[in-house]
């Protein structure tokens, strides 16, 4: 005989009784919300990992947005972490579907997907806001002249994070085309944090298990523009004036928006992602 369901069986006592980070039972609540099955025990243990480790090196009030690409399943993958001002679940341009996402992340196609956060950047970082940053991780160091994330206004002018990797380099621009830091970074695969950390100076820093962590390019000029106040932030591409632009095909394992920080946060920020998916069994380099 089929019973029907009770919060007084067992198995479900068993489950509520677990103890885990509010942030972590409000995400996996929130998958299943959105349509997905119950994320499994071990990515639950992960995330609580790794928000502990945000929380020891005081980053839990600088992250704004994070998706930690769950590999649970699609909708646990676009069910961001921390969701800030943006959607839940993000927006699933093209769309993605579960074949495209694997242990090791989300692979784009480089014509037609890409996630919407929803995130006003100037919503997110209000004006005068000097101190704003976009973190990723790729699974994959393919070099392509694509963007693994942007959101553009008014034509170009006002602006925020448009990474791409072409043939050897990896250009970062915030707020407008004329601040760009500019850098050698071949076929790199790893942690890439790129931030405005005051009014002058703009920061790259990069990491993964065979490069330390380091500052790989900066740019010195005072900034000029405004973030995008009505264009919504894209990942895997560029929102450009509202269309979709320059979608990569890189495969991302890790994506979040966050105050400037440090070279001993960015560093620590690192250490709690590289250790996530380590624990969550892939995407990492």
């Amino acid at each position: 005989m089929i019973r029907p369901f009770s919060i007084h069986d067992p198995a479900f006592l068993a489950r509520a009784n677990e103890s885990h980070a509010s942030n972590t039972l409000s995400w996996a609540a929130r998958v299943v919300a959105n349509g997905g099955a119950a994320p499994s025990e071990n990515t639950l243990t992960a995330l609580d990992t790794f928000w502990s480790a945000l929380v020891a090196a005081g980053l839990d009030s600088k992250v704004k947005v994070v998706n930690v690409y769950a590999p649970d399943s699609l909708i646990a993958c676009l069910t961001p972490y921390i969701v800030g001002t943006g959607s839940d679940p993000w927006g699933n341009m093209g769309p993605f579907t579960a074949s495209e996402l694997s242990v090791n992340g989300l692979k784009g196609n480089g014509t037609t997907m890409a996630l919407d956060t929803g995130v006003l950047l100037e919503t997110e970082f209000p004006a005068p806001s000097n101190s704003h940053g976009y973190t990723l991780y790729t699974f994959d160091g393919l070099n392509e002249n694509k963007r693994d994330g942007g959101a553009t206004d008014s034509g170009g002018v006002e602006q925020l994070h448009h990474l791409a990797l072409a043939t050897t380099s990896l250009n970062y621009s915030t707020p407008s085309a004329g601040n760009v830091v500019s850098v050698a970074n071949n076929n790199f695969a790893g942690y890439v944090c790129m931030m405005r950390v005051s009014a002058t100076d703009l920061e790259v820093y990069r990491a993964n298990s065979g490069t330390a962590h380091a500052l790989l390019g900066s740019y010195s000029g005072v900034k000029v523009g405004t973030l995008p106040a009505v264009r919504s932030f894209y990942v895997h591409g560029s929102n450009n004036v509202g269309t979709l632009a320059f979608a990569c095909t890189r495969r991302l394992s890790f994506a979040a928006l966050h105050d400037g920080l440090s070279s001993a946060e960015s560093s620590d920020f690192f250490d709690a992602i590289q250790q996530l998916r380590t624990d969550l069994g892939g995407g990492y380099a």
